[in-house]
């Protein structure tokens, strides 16, 4: 006979999977999942990117990310460091979407030997 304290079970966390079957699962919905679906979208446009910049934009002082086309041109004037205009501005780094395998390095300006 078992007592009372040798009854009690675990509650069954794989809900009658086998073993391991989960973490495959896991897995399966990893590889099925598209870099896209990894993308954030820009604080002011809301359009999904792989590269956006980190940055302080107004005088809530928040960090956002924005892309970095028109609306990173727009909050810092195209300067790293922002300018004059753009008192509130303060650059913060960069997010890239890994699984896409984007850089966010600016490209080399190739120089021509003539």
């Amino acid at each position: 006979m078992h007592s009372q304290a040798e009854a009690t079970f675990a509650p069954d966390i794989h809900h009658g999977q086998p073993e391991g079957s989960a973490s495959r699962t896991k897995k399966d919905r990893k590889r099925n999942t598209s870099p896209s679906a990894y993308s954030k979208p820009c604080h002011l446009c809301r359009v999904p990117s792989d590269v956006l910049v980190r940055c302080q934009i107004d005088s809530s002082l928040q960090w956002q990310f924005v892309c970095t086309k028109k609306c990173w041109k727009d909050v810092s004037g195209g300067v790293v460091d922002g300018d004059a205009a753009h008192p509130f501005y303060k650059y913060g780094g960069m997010w890239k979407n890994k699984h896409a395998g984007v850089s966010a390095k600016k490209p080399k300006v190739k120089k021509t030997g003539k």
